[in-house]
């Protein structure tokens, strides 16, 4: 939803062609936009309500995720679990309770078999999981390590499932091959920790975000860093890449999203600004 339309209604008129629209024209598109903006305010509470409220852990919570299909939630707490649950029967399916400190993330792949969590204790695990109803399992397959044991923040598949990046607290991001457990590449050169990771559609090129407010983009053949991309005033803590994985977004502690061209000059292409409060 738009909030300011003035700047909306500046916008149309510049892609038309200023000189093509007369000054009844302008006032007219602006008016339009409130009245959309009234209207679209006045559906808003329609649209959504409470499915159902999840008595999940006893502490606070870290992360949550869905499953591709909708039916099933996963969650992470201080109390050092990850849990799985039904969201049609509300009720716990499974519980990955082997982390010995804080689980901060969680990553399922689409075929709902595999999940990642990362923990304050300087490990992820690849877990088997089977979320049949009658008889839901679970096996931890690997225990990723990384070198100096460092919190983790953020872990993620790579789009085949084959690699797994984990950013931890010490500013380093680490490539897990997935299908033996080994790291490949250990990512240096962030000067604090990374809140945020993203694969490309190829799996060849894997871009962070950190608490330093800069973007690393890295490339996974080699181990090797592309670029940074410097513009936010606070901590990054979001990113990822467009579709066809030529531009970038980023969010950050300084209450902007910045767009990024990664294919010609590497430069921000726009500030969108309007929240009061970080982008998370």
């Amino acid at each position: 939803m738009f909030s300011n339309s003035m700047e909306v209604a500046e916008t149309i008129i510049q892609q038309v062609g200023e000189s093509m629209v007369a000054k009844k024209h302008k006032r007219l598109i602006l008016e339009c936009l409130e009245k959309l903006k009234g209207k679209m305010l006045l559906n808003y509470d329609k649209k959504f309500h409470t499915f159902r409220m999840l008595r999940t852990h006893a502490m606070p919570l870290t992360d949550a995720c869905l499953t591709k299909d909708g039916t099933k939630c996963l969650t992470t707490s201080y109390d050092r679990t990850c849990r799985i649950w039904d969201l049609q029967e509300g009720k716990e399916l499974i519980t990955l309770g082997d982390h010995i400190d804080i689980v901060c993330c969680v990553s399922i792949n689409p075929t709902c078999d595999r999940v990642l969590t990362g923990s304050y204790d300087g490990t992820v695990r690849l877990w088997r999981v089977s979320l049949d109803q009658e008889n839901p399992d679970s096996e931890c397959l690997h225990i990723l390590r990384g070198a100096d044991m460092a919190e983790v923040q953020v872990a993620q598949f790579s789009p085949d499932y084959l690699l797994a990046a984990a950013g931890s607290s010490d500013s380093t991001t680490t490539i897990y091959d997935l299908t033996s457990g080994v790291a490949m590449y250990t990512l240096e050169g962030h000067d604090a920790e990374i809140s945020a990771a993203a694969f490309d559609q190829s799996c060849q090129t894997l871009l962070t975000g950190s608490y330093d407010s800069r973007l690393g983009l890295w490339d996974l053949r080699s181990g090797n860093r592309i670029a940074y991309y410097k513009g936010h005033e606070a901590e990054v803590v979001s990113c990822l890449f467009n579709f066809s994985c030529d531009k970038i977004a980023s969010g950050s502690m300084d209450s902007t999203v910045r767009l990024w061209d990664i294919r010609k000059d590497k430069s921000c292409l726009s500030v969108f600004i309007g929240h009061a409060e970080e982008v998370i």
